[in-house]
């Protein structure tokens, strides 16, 4: 604490005796010039009782120090172990990545390929449906006019059957007469 008393300024000051009750702190009043004096110079110009207490603030300060310097080296070696991996992790990402990309170029190709050897199929079955109504429908005018021949055939066929009767007839009768 800091205290402004006529026109001079007061520091209480946790001070530790030097003989069986040091460890007892004992709070005094001094001038602020004695108190920063203490801090500009080093810790031989302290009182003893605050040598001690300032030789411990060191020993733990530098402890402190240490445990910092210690955890962010650990901090780091983390880091760098996390920066690999992720590095690692990265590449092996770019390859799957790059041979994804070839995989589909060739997947492509490939569907684009069989597409158009489809098409050619396509169109082979096209024509040759095309030939097979055609000669279908060659087949069936054909045994249509087949058909009207053979007709035309019996049809003559009978006449000449009727004929053949008339002339037996007619035979048959002049052969009567005689």
């Amino acid at each position: 604490a800091r205290v402004e008393a006529a026109g001079s300024s007061w520091c209480l000051v946790s001070v530790q005796g030097d003989g069986a009750d040091s460890d007892v702190p004992d709070l005094r009043w001094l001038p602020q010039a004695v108190v920063a004096s203490w801090l500009t110079g080093g810790a031989s110009d302290l009182p003893p009782s605050m040598q001690h207490e300032a030789a411990r603030a060191a020993a733990s300060a530098a402890q402190a120090v240490a445990e910092a310097t210690a955890r962010a080296e650990e901090l780091s070696q983390e880091l760098k172990r996390s920066q690999d991996a992720f590095d690692r992790y990265r590449k092996r990402a770019h390859t799957a990545l790059k041979t994804t990309a070839s995989d589909q170029q060739t997947a492509s190709a490939t569907i684009a390929a069989v597409q158009a050897e489809l098409q050619k199929q396509e169109e082979r079955t096209r024509r040759a449906e095309k030939k097979l109504r055609t000669a279908e429908n060659t087949r069936k005018s054909r045994l249509q006019q087949l058909g009207a021949q053979l007709e035309e055939e019996r049809a003559a066929t009978q006449d000449v059957r009727a004929q053949l009767v008339e002339l037996r007839h007619l035979l048959a009768g002049g052969r009567e007469a005689e």
